[in-house]
């Protein structure tokens, strides 16, 4: 069970994720396509965040439980192997 401190942190996470859908939702179909500043349409942004977002939490559950990082093994290049 989360502590208090944690459940707080926790509810600020997803309270920021919820007005990041709500944000994403009121795109329209030109929007999601434009281009931005960085050269990536929105759409490519919405799939990096997409990726992440499913991709860190379970290396993040391993690093406190005190598992190796292996799962960056082979991304971009990375080799965490001493």
């Amino acid at each position: 069970m989360a502590s208090d401190g944690a459940r707080r942190q926790l509810d600020k996470v997803e309270e920021g994720w919820s007005q990041f859908r709500a944000a994403v939702a009121r795109l329209t179909p030109s929007e999601i396509e434009r281009e931005t500043l960085a050269g990536w349409t929105v759409k490519e942004m919405l799939a990096h965040v997409a990726f992440w977002e499913e991709t860190v939490k379970p290396v993040f559950v391993g690093w406190f439980r005190g598992e190796p990082d292996d799962a960056f093994e082979g991304w971009y290049g990375v080799t965490t192997s001493a």
